[in-house]
């Protein structure tokens, strides 16, 4: 939220929200009322992973007129794998200029080096998922 107010919000994409949260339920606790138009706050309750995530943005921006500038945020250690998905599913039509923001995570405590050794293996094991990836363009070229 603090990104949005930086950059002037013009739209906000929340994807993988648990489903008993809303708009509301999201904004109260911060206390943004009048600072973050709630119209412009759109989630997404069906992601339950990161490709699904990346999915769900991709269709999201499909549906938005105009949008050409996205800024992704997540941790820092999970941005790499959201854009190693992002490069592989995109088609050719997502003409998008992507930006990413990590969320910084404190390396000294031994919790996030767990986190971080969780994260590689995930990268290897989205990698070479996508590699069995067929995007939507291949298939209609075949």
């Amino acid at each position: 939220m603090e990104l949005a107010k930086e950059y002037n919000q013009s739209n906000i994409f929340i994807t993988g929200v648990y489903s008993k949260n809303s708009v509301n339920t999201l904004i109260q606790p911060l206390n943004l009322e009048g600072l973050v138009d709630p119209d412009l706050l759109n989630i997404d309750y069906l992601a339950r992973n990161t490709v699904e995530n990346v999915l769900a943005t991709l269709q999201f921006l499909r549906t938005k007129n105009g949008i050409k500038t996205v800024l992704i945020v997540s941790s820092d250690y999970h941005i790499m794998r959201i854009k190693l998905i992002l490069d592989k599913v995109k088609v050719s039509e997502d003409d998008y200029n992507f930006n990413y923001a990590g969320v910084p995570t404190d390396y000294s405590r031994p919790r996030s080096l767990k986190i971080l050794y969780t994260e590689a293996f995930k990268y290897l094991r989205t990698y070479f998922f996508l590699l069995l990836w067929e995007s939507e363009q291949q298939i209609y070229l075949d």
